[in-house]
């Protein structure tokens, strides 16, 4: 009794150092954690700071109304705040000398460029010929690399010290525990306190296993001669009975040859190969009941000897596929009637058309002088009335004849589509006094003669919405652009090369908040008495692009001009296209 009351003593003893050396090490790691946070601070206030300074750098005022507006707005705010972001690293570091040095020298360096970052970004300070700024800009992102290595090696220091001091701590700690600690009182507490949690952790396992909504199965193999001839039901959870139809528990420790459910052949060939092949499998499993059938998704695992099975009825998902396959088929059917409906209607509608032209013609020629001033202008609208709907048929020929097969694309050169709009437009372009300058365009996989389309339009539309007092000027530009720099055009691949082709002009423009709009079927934004047009020019433009798995943007300011942006995949994977030829 003596020897357990002093073996006691001298374990709580040892226990009490152990808990002074503990202490110890908790205040040093605590001292460590707290200068530790404040080198932290100080180095993401050099990266907040370095990164304020890229934005400052980035950032254009001339860039606020463009496209990516949005983006540098993101950029101005944190130019805006580079001062403030100093004054607060000024304040962190007031007691480290060579650090106030570094801030000094950096808050002096950017109050000395600030405003003008505010105005230019560096590529316009190149322009300008500001070159002395750039070597003091450089000075600040150095001052900003020296600030954060210095805490990094201040860092390193303390970390090392704190181990050296920690090891010396936790080796006493070590030798005091293993005296204080028999052997036996350690595995009695031990195995003690194993066994709760393990009762705890199957309680926990039980519960989980049992609310979860798919069924769970584990079953280990049943051998003859080292060969699986069964398996039996270790495990069921409460959403087994789907499969089993009965209560699992019912069921638990019998084979599957007693289990109505598993007779399946198949289920247990399945089975026995995840075991010997050790991968995975997804299966399905049709369970016949006395008044339905049910369908189940089947994943099987092998687990040691034996194999774990989650699954969940898919009856229903199965049933809404058909139909929704059946609707697509009705759905296909019904829009190659309309297509053929929509055709044979325009065409059947051009024939009265003439006649109402013709006549009408005849009429103004052979009796236009004995009509009155009334009749004469009823007359002229009859005609041009005649005209805009033979122009509006034939732009819905066209928009809906926009087919897409994979035999018509073809290695095509732009050039050569180019050149030929621009000799149909030549008496157009000599009305209107225009220059057209345009860039080496590349060659790509496409359909020519839906190509042909687009660039007549574009060009056409440019001719067409010109200005009365100044000439023309359309430039055409391409260039290969990543999708990862041009992130805000919605819709691009992630990942692809694109041929961004451009078609600026310098005409009446329009207003950026129609920007969507001009793409929509018979969408006009301009008076169609001064402008002639059925309003599907553009729309045949979105489908061509969208055809070849592009994406077409639009970008103007009224009175100043128009550009519309052309994105085309450059790699020849992208040759067939997608199955959006009818949106």
């Amino acid at each position: 009794m003596r020897k357990i009351v002093l073996s006691f003593s001298v374990a709580f003893v040892l226990l009490l150092a152990v808990i002074v050396l503990n202490r110890v090490t908790y205040n040093n790691t605590k001292g460590y954690t707290l200068r530790t946070d404040h080198s932290n601070r100080i180095i993401k206030l050099y990266d907040r700071i370095g990164n304020q300074l890229r934005s400052a750098e980035i950032f254009s005022p001339s860039y606020e109304q463009s496209a990516a507006g949005g983006l540098y707005a993101v950029y101005k705010a944190d130019a805006d705040s580079m001062v403030n972001t100093l004054f607060r690293l000024q304040k962190e570091v007031i007691d480290r000398k060579e650090q106030i040095t570094i801030v000094d020298s950096m808050l002096f360096l950017t109050k000395r460029h600030i405003d003008v970052l505010r105005k230019k970004n560096i590529l316009e300070l190149i322009n300008t010929r500001e070159d002395w700024r750039f070597g003091e800009l450089l000075q600040i992102q150095q001052l900003i690399d020296r600030g954060s290595k210095l805490e990094e090696a201040l860092l390193v220091q303390r970390r090392a010290g704190l181990d050296r001091s920690n090891r010396q701590n936790n080796l006493l700690t070590v030798s005091l525990a293993v005296f204080a600690l028999s052997i036996i009182i350690a595995t009695f507490f031990s195995q003690f306190y194993l066994s709760k949690k393990s009762k705890w952790l199957e309680g926990f396992l039980e519960s989980v296993l049992n609310t979860s909504q798919n069924g769970l199965l584990h079953c280990r193999a049943v051998r003859k001669k080292k060969e699986i001839v069964d398996f039996k039901l270790v495990y069921a959870n409460k959403a087994s009975s789907d499969l089993l139809d009965a209560d699992p528990k019912t069921f638990v420790g019998k084979r599957w040859s007693e289990i109505p459910a598993f007779k399946d052949a198949s289920l247990f060939t399945a089975c026995a190969n995840v075991i010997a092949t050790q991968q995975e499998a997804e299966l399905e499993h049709i369970q016949k009941l006395a008044n339905a059938e049910k369908s189940f998704a089947l994943s099987v695992a092998k687990l040691k000897d034996g194999v774990t099975i989650s699954f969940y009825e898919n009856t229903d998902i199965k049933k809404t596929a058909q139909e929704l396959k059946k609707n697509i088929t009705a759905l296909e059917q019904t829009n190659r009637e309309l297509e053929e409906y929509a055709y044979a209607a325009s065409h059947d509608l051009q024939e009265p058309l003439r006649k109402i032209k013709t006549f009408g013609i005849f009429l103004k020629e052979s009796q236009y002088q004995r009509l009155d001033d009334k009749g004469q202008q009823q007359l002229d609208k009859i005609i041009q009335a005649t005209e805009r709907m033979t122009m509006l048929i034939k732009d819905l020929l066209s928009f809906s004849g926009l087919k897409t097969k994979n035999e018509e694309f073809e290695l095509t050169d732009l050039n050569e589509i180019l050149n030929n709009v621009l000799q149909d437009l030549e008496v157009m372009i000599e009305q209107k006094h225009a220059i057209v300058t345009h860039e080496r365009l590349p060659e790509t996989y496409a359909i020519p003669v839906q190509i042909n389309q687009l660039f007549y339009n574009l060009v056409n539309n440019s001719l067409k919405f010109s200005k009365a007092d100044l000439p023309l000027h359309l430039d055409v530009s391409c260039k290969p652009v990543q999708s990862k720099d041009i992130a805000d055009v919605v819709g691009l691949n992630p990942g692809e090369t694109y041929y961004e082709i451009i078609f600026s002009d310098n005409g009446i423009g329009f207003n950026q908040h129609y920007a969507r709009q001009i793409f929509e079927l018979f969408k006009r934004l301009h008076d169609k008495g001064r402008y002639a047009g059925s309003g599907i020019g553009l729309s045949l433009c979105k489908k061509v692009v969208t055809n070849h798995n592009g994406i077409i943007v639009a970008n103007g300011k009224e009175g100043v001009g128009a550009q519309f942006y052309i994105y085309l995949p450059q790699s020849p994977s992208f040759k067939t296209p997608s199955a959006q030829e009818d949106e």
